[in-house]
């Protein structure tokens, strides 16, 4: 991954059909192939949804028939809601989207994060 960023951003999201608009601290990374948001308490990918994956494989066989990325069906396997948003960071103005794991009031990750972390570990 590239290097790491944390700042003050706005996530924002639909919750009972009304557009919600969140203004928090939260980090970023990238790869040659994806963008990545993650909850502060995740920076380093230290937090405890993110630990020990090869311990936690996913089944994701009984949403064979969801609608749903791949993503939200880890999200869902380890506890979590799956929610879509968009985001800007820091100085950066333009509406990213994104898709975001929330696993408490503190913590959430990106979903196309969680897949990437668990890719080898999932049970179809």
């Amino acid at each position: 991954m590239a290097l790491e960023e944390c700042n003050v951003g706005t996530i924002e999201f639909t919750n009972k059909q009304k557009k919600i608009q969140k203004k928090m601290s939260f980090c970023f990374d990238q790869d040659k192939r994806d963008k990545y948001i993650y909850s502060k308490n995740c920076k380093g990918l230290k937090c405890k949804p993110l630990l020990l994956p090869e311990k936690r494989p996913v089944d994701i066989s009984k949403y064979k028939f969801s609608v749903g990325s791949p993503g939200f069906k880890v999200c869902r396997e380890l506890k979590g809601s799956p929610q879509i948003i968009k985001y800007q960071l820091g100085k950066d103005k333009k509406w990213n989207q994104s898709a975001r794991c929330i696993f408490d009031d503190e913590t959430f990750v990106s979903t196309n994060l969680l897949f990437k972390i668990w890719k080898g570990l999932i049970i179809k």
